[in-house]
């Protein structure tokens, strides 16, 4: 199975100047693993709760969906500050995140158009997932945590011994 969230060869394209090559990144990694995502789940609840489980269980990956991307976002804004803001903006968006999507599964229960089991499952299997792909993401792009990887073949730059650093203490 392909790999989802490697680059593909069109995304050369995506390094923006400004900044955002990150959040474009995000929100595009975002939609190849919603196709899957989507009919991973909305062919089981379909079968088991008719159309309107179907329809339940794409409102509900749309809904994890937007954030993901809403969050690639963010890491885009905050990586443009510094290190120590990407971090917060990660952490502090997850929680925010979860917390929302806990606020959704409330509200959204009674309402009469969603079916109320299929989205107190999809949602957290739709976070799940996109939370994995969240963090092999970010963890597999050295440029987002401000690393500057060498290209393959070129020579590492030469760094100070511990006897050189003493001498100039």
């Amino acid at each position: 199975m392909a790999d989802l969230l490697a680059p593909c060869p069109g995304d050369a394209h995506l390094r923006v100047p400004d900044g955002r090559a990150q959040e474009i990144r995000m929100a595009t990694a975002a939609l190849r693993i919603a196709g899957p995502l989507t009919l991973a789940l909305a062919v089981p609840a379909g079968l088991v709760r008719g159309p309107l489980g179907a329809a339940t269980a794409l409102f509900a990956v749309t809904l994890v969906v937007g954030g993901f991307a809403l969050t690639g976002y963010a890491h885009g804004r905050a990586a443009a500050r510094g290190p120590v803001a990407l971090q917060a903006v990660a952490l502090g968006g997850m929680i925010l995140r979860l917390w929302v999507y806990g606020m959704l599964l409330v509200v959204l229960g009674p309402v009469s158009w969603l079916d109320a089991p299929t989205l107190g499952a999809a949602i957290p299997i739709a976070v799940v997932v996109l939370l994995a792909a969240e963090v092999r993401f970010v963890t597999t792009q050295p440029d987002l945590w401000f690393v500057e990887v060498p290209a393959a073949g070129t020579p590492r730059p030469a760094t100070a011994s511990t006897s050189d650093r003493k001498d100039r203490a």
